[in-house]
């Protein structure tokens, strides 16, 4: 398995960072177009994934409730559902972080460009029904919260704080931290 974080916006901090909790596994990729939106991290992680590569995972690092069961659980359902080419956790018909896709479509992500990631090739799979849908679960209830400015921090210690969130929400297991990583 291959583990890609690209990094943009404090790259040097952030990868030093990342060397420090990381495995040999990891696999650093500076985007220097980070500015023109997610599209670009998502491109240049392909790019530099593994040709042997069966699928990429991609996961934002402003997750902070995103665990590791709850990606062996979407990599699960993935690998057991045969005929698919993505798969991703769905909440209140809105596509919740991370996703899956098949290899099949390296080319259409490296074509990706803006600021909407890879939402429209989730949208087709959907459409085609070859999307995986799996709805976030009660132990998964936190996934989707995303720290995207202060605000939304401050909102997400507050509820922390007056227990609002369950402690099954407030993280089993290990955090994934980084920007984007892509699994092999």
């Amino acid at each position: 398995m291959e583990v890609i974080l690209v990094v943009g916006h404090s790259a040097q901090k952030i990868t030093e960072l990342a060397m420090g909790l990381s495995s040999q596994r990891l696999k650093v990729v500076f985007n220097p177009h980070y500015r023109e939106g997610i599209s670009t991290s998502i491109v240049a992680g392909v790019s530099k994934a593994d040709p042997l590569t069966e699928g990429f995972m991609i996961l934002l690092g402003d997750l902070p409730f995103l665990s590791s069961e709850a990606i062996d659980y979407l990599i699960s359902q993935y690998e057991e559902g045969k005929g698919f080419l993505g798969a991703s956790f769905w909440k209140e018909e809105r596509i919740v972080h991370p996703v899956i896709f098949s290899s099949s479509l390296k080319k259409r992500l490296l074509t990706l460009s803006g600021d909407k990631g890879a939402r429209e090739i989730v949208e087709e799979l959907e459409k085609g029904g070859t999307l995986k849908k799996l709805q976030v679960q009660d132990h998964f209830s936190a996934l989707g919260l995303d720290l995207d400015t202060q605000e939304d921090y401050q909102l997400i210690l507050r509820e922390l704080q007056s227990s609002s969130l369950s402690p099954k929400d407030k993280g089993k297991g290990e955090r994934v931290r980084p920007h984007m990583g892509l699994r092999s």
